[in-house]
Parts: C-alpha cells; sequence; structure tokens
C-alpha cells in the first residue's frame, strides 16, 4: 500500500510522519492514557544523550536526546488496539522548548484532542499530545532544546511513561570566560592647584555575558609617568565612581545619571603606593548583572557580548608648576580566574591612558568635542570612523601676550590622503566663539602635497592661494587666514577651525593627522610650523611618542593625530529545526554584529561573512534573507554586507536542503565566522541533527479463520502472517522477530489435542535469514535481546540453538531482516500442517519484535482454529485501483476509492470440515443484493467464489466504509451438541474495508495590485481550495509566477493558510520553490467543521516606469496573455496547479495588466497632454489599473 494510504489508516502513521518533520525539545515524558483496549496497555522507556554531546555546553547551545518508548498488550496472548491521546508531557530544566513541534496536534488538528498541546511554565514544559498510537508500537524520539542554564548549572532530562521512569545524566554548563579592564580615554578631567594639577583617570571592568563569576577581588599595578619628570602622588580623591564629565568607552557609576549609562561601583576600591608605581584593588565586583547599562556616559552603545560591572576613577596628583605635560597610566594585565576554575589574560591593549595640561599663546589640534568624544588634546586617544565629519583647531591668544606685530595669521595643512575639505569657522574664542568676518584662502592644487608634515606652505604667495571655495572640495591642500592684529582686537583669541570628512575607506588603525601654523605676535610675524620633526625626543611635555605603526614620531602643540577606530565582528548561529529529515531542510540564523566601544562609526560597510557548509548540505539558491545569493566556492558560502549598525545585532537567514542519504543522528555541523577591516571574528556554530524520529509497529494475523480437517483426521494446512512497518525516517539495519509456536500450557489459550509441525519454510517478503529452534518452548524467551538470543539484531552467542537449517519439528523460528528502507513494510509467513487435532481445538501465536532504530520491543498474536465436522471458512477480499487483492482485516491494508470508482469484492467460501454442506447462505451488511448468494452444496475441501462489484456514489460520509460477510448452512441431522441438540455449521463472518477519498477543486483570483512607492507593487492573489464530495480528501498544492522579465520580485511569501494546515520548507517563494503544501488534508463538505481551505499570496515586485515592448502586440510585457494555453511572463501573470489525491491536476491563472508610461519630449506652451512634467509629456500605453483585473482558472487533467 502506499505511503499516504498509511498514513491516512492509522494514528501512529500520522504522528511518526509528524516527527518526521520536526520534534523539537527535550522529554520528561508522562504518557497519560485513555484506551479503549481491553488489557492493561504497558510502556517500556529508555533515554540517552546523543553521541555528539559535549561533556560540558554552553548557554545558548542546542543539545540533543533520543528517547525510546513502546505501547504494548500486557496479556498473553498481547492484542493490537488502539490507545487514544496518548500524550507526553516534557519538562527540562536548564533549557527550554521554542515552539510546538508540528507532531504535537492542537486543536485545529482534533477538536476531541484532550488535552491540547501546548507550552506551558515559561518554556519548561511542553504538553504534547500525539493522537492515537497502535498497541505493538515502538517509538524513537529525537529531541533537543536550547540550553538557558548559567555558567556552573547544568541541564537535566527525565522521562516517566505510566510507572516507568528514567533519567540522564546532568550536561554542565560551562561558558567561555571573559574579563577585562578598559582605561583608553577618559573625562579629561584635571585641576590647578598652583604648584600641583590633579589628574583624573577612567576604568571600566567589563565581564561576558554568560560568564562564570570571577574573582571578588582582582589587584592591578598601574605604572604612571609624566612629561615634567616632577614627582606624583595619590590625589585626594584617590579611587571613586564616575559621576560627572563623559568618557568615551566607559559608563558613570553614580551620581544619578541614567539607569542605561550606569554600571555598579564596587563595595571596596583601595589605591596604595608611592612614585611610580602603585595598585588598584577592586574588592565585592557584582557580577549578577542586574544593573547592566548599554551605553556609555557618552551617549555611545556598549558592546553587547559584555557587561560593564563595575566603573570608576583614580585619581594622581603630580606636584608641578610647569605651564604643560602630559600624565600616562599603563595598568598590568593580570590573569583572572572564574568561581568554575576557568581563567582568562587581560588584554593589555586597552590598558593605556593619558591626559595632558597646557597653558600658552598658541596651540593647533584635533577637536574632539565636535564629535562628542571626551578624548584630550595631543595624547592618541581621539577615535573616528571612516566617514566621520571632524574638526581641527588652530589659535592665537592675543590677550595673554604683549604682540608687537601689527599683522597675524592662521593656517591648517590637512592630510588630503585620508580626509577632504568641509568648511571652516573663524571665530574670537575669548568672545564666545563670535564670528570674525575676515575671508579666508585655499590651497588648491590637483595632486595632494608630497610631504603635508614638511610642507610650510602658508606664506607662499606662490602657490595656488584662491579666495573663492572650490568647486572640487578634494582639492583644497591647505585653509589660511591673513588680518591686521587691529582688526581683531588684541583682547581677542582668533581661532581658525578646519572640518574634515573622513574618507569613507580608510582602514581600522589609520593615523590621520593635522598641522598647523601661526604667524608670530612679535616683530615681522613670520610664519611658524611647530613640532614637525620626526625625532621621538623631541616631544613636548604635553604630547606623546606615538606607537610604532604611526607615521609620525610624536604630538604637540600644532601637530596631533586621530585614528580610524576598530570594532570587531562577533557572529553567533542557530538554527531550525535542529532535527530533520533526511532529504529534508533547516533554516539557518546567523546574529553578526560589529562590536566596538569609544567613538566609533554608525555603520560599517564590507562585513565579510563565511559559512563553511558540511557535507551533505546544500545552500538553498534564492533563500538569503538579505536578498541576493552569497557567493559559493565549493562549501563555502561568502556574504560581503554594507551599512551593518554598530553594537546592533543583525541577522541573516538562508535555507540549506539536506542529502537523502545522510544517516540518522548524524550531526551536521556548520560554521561561520565573521570578518570586518581585516579583523577576524572567533568561529560560531550551529548543529543540525538527523531525524531518528520514527516508529515500527508489528501486527499478526492468522491466514484462515479455521484450519481444514477435511477428513476427520485432525490434518490440515494453515498459516500465520507477521507484518513488520516502519515509519522510521532512516534506514533501519535490522529487524528481528521471534515466533514462539503455539503449545499447550503456553499461557495464552492454546488447547490442542493432537500435533502440528511446520509445512515448509518460513517465506519472507524481502531479503531476511530464518532461523530455526527445537529447544522445548517453555524455556525459550521471545525477546531478541534476552541474552539465551544473542542479541537483538545478531544470534552470535545463543544458547538455544537458533540455526539456519530448516527443521519441521521447530519450536520457534526468528527472522533477522536486510536493511530495511525508511517506512519500509516487510512480512514472513509461518506455514504449519496439523495431525490429529479435534475440531475447534485452539492455537494461539505470539511474536514479539525489536527494530534497529525503535530498539524496544514490539508483541502480537493471532489465534486459529481447528474446523469442526461441519464447518467452512469464508473469506472476504477487495480488490484496489492496481488490480491487487487485500484481505482488508485491518486499517493498514484498506485501499482508497474515490466517487466514481469501480469497487470489486470477492468472498470465498472453503469447507473446512468432514461433511458436504448445503443450502449455505451468503449475506453482506452493506451490499445485501450484489453481496448475497446461495450455494446449494459445498463438498469437504471444496471452495466457491463470489465475485461482485458496484460503482462508489455519494453520499458515502466520511468515515471508512467495512463490509462483513457471513454465511450460514443447513443443519445436518448427524450434527448434533453435546446435548443432543441440533449443532449448526460453524462459518465465520469476515470484514473487508475501504477508505473513501474526496475530490476538490480550486479558485484563483487577483485580490489587488497597488503601487506602494519607490517604483514598487503588491499583488495579492487569493488561493481557495474547496471540498465537492462528502468524503474527506487531501491535495498538494503548488504555485508559479510568471511576471515580465522587466519585473523584479523582492518578496514573494504566504501570509495567510488555513488553520493546522503545516505549509511546506522550503517557503514558498513562487520562483525556485513553488510547492505551497503537500498533502494537505481537508474535510468532506458534509462535515459540521468544513470550511474551505484559503491562501493569500503576496508578491512585492519592482516595476520600471517604462517596459520595453509595451503596446507591441502579441509580446506585449504588459498584458495578460497565453499561448496554446501556456501562460505567459507577461505582466502579473501568476498560476496553481492543485493535484488532487487521484493525482489529476488543475491549473488556475490570475494576472494583473501592467501600466507602462512612454515619455517624449514636446513644447510646453503648446497644447497639453494628459499628464505632464516639465519639458516632458507623458502618455501610458496600457490601460491605467481602474481596469478590471482578469483572473481566469481552467480544468487540465494531467
Amino acid at each position: 500500500m502506499s505511503e499516504r494510504q498509511w498514513l491516512r489508516a492509522t494514528g501512529v502513521g500520522r504522528w511518526v510522519a509528524a516527527l518526521a518533520l520536526a520534534l523539537v525539545g527535550t522529554l520528561i515524558a508522562s504518557m497519560v492514557v485513555a484506551a479503549p483496549a481491553q488489557a492493561a496497555t504497558v510502556y517500556e522507556l529508555e533515554g540517552e544523550w546523543d553521541d555528539d554531546t559535549p561533556d560540558t555546553v554552553q548557554t545558548g547551545d542546542s543539545i540533543a536526546a533520543t528517547w525510546w518508548a513502546n505501547v504494548n498488550d500486557d496479556a498473553a496472548a498481547p492484542g493490537n488496539e488502539p490507545v487514544d491521546n496518548v500524550t507526553i508531557t516534557m519538562t527540562v530544566v536548564g533549557a527550554e522548548f521554542d515552539e510546538i513541534p508540528p507532531a504535537c496536534l492542537t486543536h485545529d488538528d482534533d477538536p476531541t484532542l484532550d488535552p491540547e498541546s501546548e507550552i506551558l511554565d515559561d518554556g519548561a514544559t511542553l504538553v504534547c499530545n500525539g493522537g492515537t498510537f497502535d498497541e505493538g508500537t515502538a517509538l524513537r524520539l529525537n529531541a533537543s532544546v536550547t540550553v538557558t542554564a548559567e555558567d556552573g548549572e547544568s541541564v537535566s532530562m527525565s522521562a516517566t511513561v505510566a510507572d516507568q521512569q528514567a533519567e540522564l545524566p546532568e550536561v554542565p554548563v560551562q561558558n567561555e570566560f571573559f574579563m577585562d579592564i578598559v582605561w583608553d580615554e577618559n573625562a579629561n578631567q584635571q585641576s590647578n592647584n598652583g604648584d600641583s594639577r590633579d589628574m583624573s583617570f577612567n576604568w571600566t571592568l567589563f565581564h561576558g555575558a554568560f560568564s562564570a563569576d570571577g574573582p571578588d577581588t582582582v589587584t592591578y599595578t598601574l605604572d604612571l609617568s609624566n612629561t615634567v619628570g616632577d614627582p606624583m602622588q595619590i590625589g585626594p580623591e584617590a579611587c571613586s565612581t564616575f559621576t560627572s564629565g563623559s568618557a568615551t568607552g566607559h559608563p558613570w557609576s553614580g551620581g544619578g545619571n541614567p539607569t542605561d549609562q550606569t554600571a555598579p561601583f564596587v563595595d571596596d576600591c583601595t589605591l596604595t603606593g608611592s612614585g611610580s608605581t602603585y595598585q588598584l584593588t577592586l574588592s565585592g565586583i557584582d557580577y549578577s548583572h542586574t544593573q547592566v547599562p548599554t551605553f556609555d556616559s557618552a551617549g555611545n552603545e556598549l558592546p553587547a557580548t559584555r557587561v560593564a560591572v563595575a566603573s570608576g576613577e583614580v585619581q594622581f596628583r603630580v606636584v608641578t608648576d610647569a605651564n604643560s605635560g602630559l600624565m600616562s597610566v599603563t595598568s598590568s594585565a593580570p590573569t583572572y580566574l572564574s568561581a568554575g576554575g576557568a581563567t582568562i589574560d587581560d588584554d593589555p591593549s586597552n590598558n593605556s591612558t593619558s591626559n595632558n595640561w597646557v597653558s600658552g599663546i598658541h596651540s593647533g589640534a584635533w577637536n574632539p568635542g565636535h564629535t562628542g568624544s571626551s578624548a584630550g588634546f595631543w595624547n592618541d586617544t581621539y577615535r573616528v570612523s571612516p566617514g566621520t565629519e571632524v574638526r581641527a583647531g588652530t589659535n592665537i591668544n592675543y590677550a595673554a601676550v604683549d604682540q608687537t606685530a601689527t599683522e597675524g595669521g592662521l593656517c591648517q595643512i590637512l592630510d588630503t590622503d585620508y580626509v577632504t575639505y568641509a568648511g571652516y569657522e573663524f571665530v574670537d574664542g575669548n568672545d564666545g566663539l563670535s564670528d570674525i568676518p575676515i575671508p579666508v584662502e585655499y590651497l588648491v592644487t590637483p595632486n595632494p602635497l608630497s610631504d603635508p608634515n614638511g610642507a610650510e606652505p602658508c606664506g607662499n604667495e606662490t602657490l595656488n592661494w584662491v579666495s573663492s571655495e572650490p568647486t572640487d572640495l578634494s582639492t583644497v591642500r591647505a585653509v589660511r587666514v591673513n588680518f591686521d592684529v587691529a582688526d581683531v582686537g588684541t583682547d581677542s583669541r582668533p581661532t581658525l577651525r578646519v572640518m574634515q570628512i573622513v574618507d569613507e575607506n580608510a582602514v581600522a588603525g589609520q593615523d590621520i593627522w593635522m598641522w598647523s601654523g601661526v604667524r608670530s605676535a612679535f616683530a615681522a610675524a613670520e610664519w611658524d610650523y611647530p613640532h614637525r620633526s620626526n625625532d621621538p625626543n623631541d616631544a613636548p611635555d604635553y604630547g606623546v611618542v606615538t606607537q610604532d605603526d604611526a607615521r609620525y614620531a610624536y604630538t604637540g602643540g600644532h601637530r596631533d593625530v586621530l585614528r580610524i577606530s576598530t570594532v570587531s565582528p562577533v557572529v553567533e548561529k542557530s538554527v531550525d529545526p535542529s532535527v530533520v529529515d533526511p532529504g529534508g531542510s533547516a533554516t539557518f540564523t546567523v546574529t553578526y554584529s560589529a562590536q566596538g566601544t569609544g567613538d566609533i562609526a554608525e555603520s560599517v560597510d564590507g562585513y565579510e561573512i563565511v559559512d563553511t557548509l558540511p557535507a551533505g548540505m546544500t545552500y538553498v539558491a534564492g533563500s538569503s534573507s538579505t536578498g541576493s545569493d552569497p557567493g559559493i566556492n565549493g562549501d563555502t558560502l561568502t556574504w560581503v554586507i554594507d551599512g551593518v549598525p554598530t553594537n546592533e545585532d543583525q541577522t541573516l537567514t538562508y535555507q540549506v536542503d539536506i542529502a537523502e542519504d545522510v544517516d540518522g543522528g548524524d550531526r551536521l555541523e556548520n560554521s561561520v565566522t565573521g570578518e570586518v577591516d581585516g579583523l577576524l571574528s572567533e568561529p560560531a556554530s550551529a548543529a543540525v541533527t538527523i531525524n531518528t524520529a520514527g516508529a515500527t509497529s508489528i501486527v499478526k494475523t492468522a491466514d484462515q479463520a479455521f484450519i481444514p480437517n477435511v477428513n476427520g483426521d485432525g490434518v490440515g494446512e494453515g498459516s500465520w502472517t507477521v507484518d513488520v512497518v516502519s515509519e522510521d525516517p532512516s534506514p533501519q539495519a535490522f529487524t528481528d522477530t521471534i515466533d514462539i509456536l503455539p503449545y499447550n500450557g503456553d499461557g495464552r489459550g492454546t488447547s490442542m489435542t493432537g500435533t502440528y509441525q511446520l509445512s515448509g519454510p518460513v517465506t519472507v517478503s524481502m531479503g531476511a535469514t530464518v532461523y530455526y529452534t527445537t529447544a522445548p518452548p517453555a524455556t525459550l524467551s521471545d525477546d531478541p535481546a534476552d541474552p539465551m538470543n544473542g542479541a537483538a539484531g545478531d544470534p552470535a552467542g545463543n544458547s538455544v540453538g537458533w540455526s539456519t537449517t530448516f527443521t519441521a519439528d521447530a519450536t520457534a523460528v526468528r527472522v533477522i531482516t536486510d536493511e530495511l528502507e525508511p517506512r519500509g513494510a516487510f512480512n514472513f509467513t509461518i506455514p504449519i500442517v496439523t495431525d490429529g487435532m479435534e475440531g475447534e481445538d485452539l492455537l494461539v501465536n505470539r511474536a514479539q519484535g525489536r527494530a534497529e532504530n525503535t530498539r524496544l520491543v514490539m508483541r502480537t498474536s493471532a489465534q486459529t482454529q481447528i474446523a469442526n465436522y461441519y464447518s467452512a471458512s469464508l473469506k472476504k477480499y477487495i480488490q484496489d485501483v492496481d488490480g491487487e487483492w487485500h484481505d482488508a482485516n485491518d486499517p493498514v491494508t484498506y485501499p482508497e476509492f474515490h466517487i466514481g470508482d469501480t469497487i470489486r469484492y470477492r468472498v470465498v467460501v472453503t469447507n473446512t470440515g468432514q461433511g458436504t454442506l448445503t443450502n449455505i447462505v451468503a449475506s453482506d451488511d452493506q451490499q445485501p443484493e450484489l453481496g448475497a448468494f446461495t450455494i446449494d452444496s459445498l463438498a469437504p475441501g471444496e471452495s466457491f467464489t463470489h465475485e461482485y462489484e458496484f460503482v462508489l456514489e455519494e453520499p458515502i460520509g466520511e468515515d471508512a466504509v467495512v463490509n462483513t460477510a457471513c454465511a450460514e448452512a443447513d443443519t445436518p441431522s448427524d450434527s448434533i451438541d453435546e446435548n443432543g441438540d441440533p449443532l449448526p455449521p460453524e462459518i465465520n463472518c469476515d470484514p473487508a474495508g475501504f477508505t473513501p477519498v474526496g475530490d476538490t477543486t480550486h479558485i484563483k483570483e487577483l485580490v489587488s495590485a497597488d503601487p506602494i512607492g519607490g517604483g514598487q507593487w503588491e499583488i495579492v492573489y487569493e488561493i481557495t481550495v474547496e471540498s465537492l464530495q462528502t468524503p474527506a480528501a487531501y491535495y498538494d498544492l503548488a504555485d508559479e509566477l510568471h511576471f515580465t522579465d522587466q519585473a523584479t520580485i523582492t518578496s514573494a511569501e504566504i501570509t495567510d493558510s488555513p488553520a493546522g494546515v503545516v505549509l511546506f520548507d522550503p517557503a514558498w517563494d513562487g520562483q525556485d520553490n513553488l510547492t505551497v503544501v503537500e498533502h494537505a488534508d481537508i474535510e468532506g463538505i458534509d462535515n459540521p467543521d468544513y470550511v474551505p481551505h484559503v491562501y493569500e499570496v503576496t508578491v512585492v515586485a519592482d516595476v520600471p516606469l517604462q517596459l520595453d515592448g509595451a503596446g507591441s502586440g502579441a509580446g506585449d510585457p504588459t498584458a495578460c496573455g497565453a499561448e496554446d494555453g501556456v501562460p505567459e511572463d507577461r505582466a502579473f501573470t501568476n498560476t496553481s496547479e492543485l493535484t488532487k489525491s487521484t493525482g489529476e491536476t488543475e491549473v488556475g491563472e490570475a494576472c494583473a495588466e501592467l501600466p507602462s508610461i512612454d515619455i517624449a519630449k514636446s513644447i510646453t506652451d503648446g497644447p497639453c497632454p494628459t499628464v505632464t512634467v516639465p519639458g516632458r509629456s507623458v502618455t501610458t500605453s496600457s490601460p491605467p489599473m481602474t481596469a478590471p483585473p482578469r483572473a481566469t482558472m481552467t480544468s487540465l487533467i494531467a
């Protein structure tokens, strides 16, 4: 039978088919049953963490376990009754469920379910009602969860099934440990005491967002220096909270500031030492993450992957009366020890900071305040991002000097390899920055200055100094202003501010300089260019010697440096579902960010994501959420993304297909890295576990109601057939079934007066090995895993004499199959011949089996009876549409029929007794006329066959139809019971069933087609699938966009779908992925719950104003149309295809015509056309959208 027939016929099939789609979650299972089974239902349960589960996991990891359970009848002769509302209540500690798996049914699937599946307790509990299982079923469930436990905690799973319990060992959580103290920039706070300077420096201690607690106390050694060589000591504030001012990268820690910019302070902060060496000891560090700042004191976002657990400032005093100088602090980089024993070294790259003081007549420097930075002048701490507008300032304070010069001038030289002139201001720094109305001049050259550091162009009149700002601002190499001192005033501080745009392609860490010149306040007012040396020994007291990678040796008045800020790429990865069938698909989500502190760009370009797929996994073209496919080189996918916001998580999703030949339980791990500005992230990974969720069932039937006893000697032939059905998504290396043959005293109800033996070898329907044993049956176990049998799937080491040599005297048989294909089935038949039996002797046969993947036992049994003197066996068969006859006693074997199909039945009556039967009258409860017949006489051993047929017509209803045939015969005069009363011949009844399946149709309509701005159109279609008949039906639905190739589809999705219908994965996009849904069940028209299935399809497309070929006739891209009934790629054409349960297809079409605008030049003062733009007239070449859209539906039978 087909897989669809199996799915419709059995509850277990539906459950496992859903499980095969996705069963996500851990299981603490409590199976609650309300079963119609006559005997008690019993369960077993086992569980294991998956083999690839690491010894320790991290917060956010996805881990999986496999649980094995079975559902059996506890009787000695077990039945296979259905058990309803098998509910697994899953609970996990230290992890959580994210969604209700499709296998867990809700009232949308079946309103009678009790309870309904749902997630409870903030994701810790999943109530999962799987519907109905048949006894004799073993299950394998692979379940995964997302770890929420923190470092030092653990993830635990346990499960109960009725009175059975199982627990898995705890898995400890050990997150990556991170700690780092950051100094870098500070609030540039200082005070002048006359004979000393007090200098403050900011620090912030960061801790990993999911890291274990670090040490309670940390001590840092601080090395101090100053450029004037004077003594240093601890300042009066020593170590304190950071409450005022702003320091880039540092949140406050007090002062009533906003909570999202405030970190905790420590319980105790101690600063000790003298000279140039000090110890900073922080104690009582708060690792609770209760107060988590997300912004620093300057309003910049803080990294999301780490938490500022403390911040503050230290103060030192330098005893000096020097007018200028610089103090530097460098912290040691200790090794931090976590509470769990992990260690990490502090990052020394951010452990230095400096603060300077200066007083004098003139200066030039970058102005960090222009960008909101707290960096100081000349201390190499100012950081900006590419594309930032920065400002440099140059000034001379005439109020602080008795000048003798009558002329003055200020000049700035630009580092035009990395910046472009953007504007200027000429203001008085001593008068509230009031404007000074004196024009500037520009040095304009086509090529950059060959040596801007050594250039002295400001007084060189032979150069191209111009008074007008050039059109091409990139040619401005310097800006100067000359003035009479009398015009600006002797109490003024003329200040030239020059704005500059940092190049977008400047790389991280690039040093960018400003240079300035000033005309002396004395004598002839010569131009002066201070601090152009490249000898670090020439650095002034207030400047710094720059790092080796800088182009110039130091900073000082009139030469300053800024650098391009550095951001670090951070990537994380997840997958949904995390459990996938062979041949299935999954969606990966890459969460990526550009993390940094300080004055960083709002966004970065060129963010590269490199994703490496494992074997067995391929990228689905067109599935990237970026709108464009990555570069693909073998198994490597590469995206390059511009405009990535800094310190904000972004997501990239894409789909992969899983190969058909991967093994169940395999873990396909996928890793990704991010790179920006040459910096590479740590790799992140996510894994897909190949689905192991499945079921295997066993059922046994007697192939006859009565074993014939034609000659009265108790000699007759009969057989049992055992069916094993796999609903597992993976191949099973073996199934192993043991059948202990009936014997008196077997406890199953066997009662016989004669003997029997095998009439021939066991027959099997596929490759298998058959074993026989003659050991006393009472000493045998029918569990293949019992040590006496060796092991499940392997008889080696058995102690009961299993042999492949056939013997008719076997007391038990064992069948071990070769590999059973996914969702495959097989059967074997045990033939016997009896001797010396008497009528009504009863033989009850039992079998028990195991399969590789589902592991636990499955039990079944069936009985047969020795025919009486006057008896007959009646068997009823039904022929499927392929011409195959079925004994159709079990729903598993019911064929499907549609209205209009011809249904053929066959009834065979065989005289199994010793006396001739007369006037046998047969009847059929569903077909009383066609199924009725009479057999005048039937001799012992003879058979009579009656066949009839009818056409299936409405009304038929939704339920399976079971026809039962029975027969009676005249009672012979010599047939009397023990009381002397007449004893009628014994003739059994026999059912045969089929499942009616209804028909469907669909309607495709255009709902709307509207412009939404930006050259885009939104087109909405509706597809309605309807039942046509009373039986329930199922269908597949596909949909394909046939838009003109001049329109670009930017998005296409199913925006509404019927309740309870699971859309196909990968998701429909109308181009590469056309399937909307597969095997969707829909109720029959008379069902009170019936509603048509309505799907809404929404498409957004970029459409140009003008379309080539518009109005051209047959090939017009704006017009709807088809050629020979085949839709063409024109206008907004969309086709759908409904595949019915019969395999027939029906095609629907809907289309909206496109407007197109022709543009031609015309004279504006002539007659005006309908639509005008300046200098042009506009006419449309196709009808406006107010015309009714065209929607048609045709029915094509394929």
